[in-house]
C-alpha cells in the first residue's frame, strides 16, 4: 500500500528523520513541531501523515524518557533556586502525559472520529505535547556552587 503525502505540508517535515544522537529535549521540540503543523491542516492525508510521525516520535521520547540525559542537558536543568514547578500534581510525570498524547495520537490515526472531533482531538493532543515540553525542560536540578 502506498501512502500518499501531501506536497502542501512545509519541507521536511514528513520526511525529516529523527537523529539517532537526539535526546529528549530535541524529540520533545520535534514532537511540537508535529502538532503545531497538525493543528494547522484540516484535511485527512496531512492530518494522518502527521500522527503517523508524531506517533513514531512519541514513541522515541517515551524511550529516551528512561536514558540519563546529557551533561550539557542536566546543565540547562540548573538554576540557583528551583521554582514551584508550573507542572501540576495531578498529571503524573512524562510516562503518563506520554501515554495520553500517544492514545489520542492513535485514536486519530484510527480514522473514527467525526471530522469536528478530530480536530478537537488535534487541539487537546497540541495541547498535551506542549505541556509535555515545558514539563521536560522544567529546571529541576540546584546548582551548588
Amino acid at each position: 500500500m502506498t501512502v500518499y503525502y501531501p506536497s502542501s505540508l512545509p519541507d521536511g517535515v514528513i520526511t525529516t528523520p529523527i537523529p539517532a544522537s537526539a535526546d529528549a529535549f530535541e524529540v520533545v521540540e520535534i514532537c511540537s513541531a508535529f502538532v503545531n503543523e497538525l493543528v494547522e491542516y484540516h484535511d485527512a492525508a496531512s492530518s494522518h501523515a502527521l500522527c503517523g510521525r508524531l506517533s513514531h516520535a512519541l514513541g522515541v521520547l517515551h524511550q529516551l524518557c528512561t536514558v540519563d540525559l546529557p551533561s550539557h542537558r542536566v546543565t540547562a536543568l540548573a538554576a540557583e533556586e528551583i521554582p514551584p514547578s508550573s507542572f501540576a500534581a495531578y498529571w503524573g510525570d512524562s510516562d503518563t502525559l506520554l501515554t495520553y498524547a500517544q492514545g489520542v495520537t492513535q485514536t486519530l490515526l484510527s480514522g473514527v472520529l467525526q471530522p469536528a472531533q478530530a480536530e478537537t482531538m488535534k487541539g487537546l493532543l497540541h495541547d498535551l505535547v506542549h505541556v509535555l515540553e515545558a514539563y521536560i525542560q522544567e529546571p529541576r536540578v540546584e546548582r551548588v556552587h
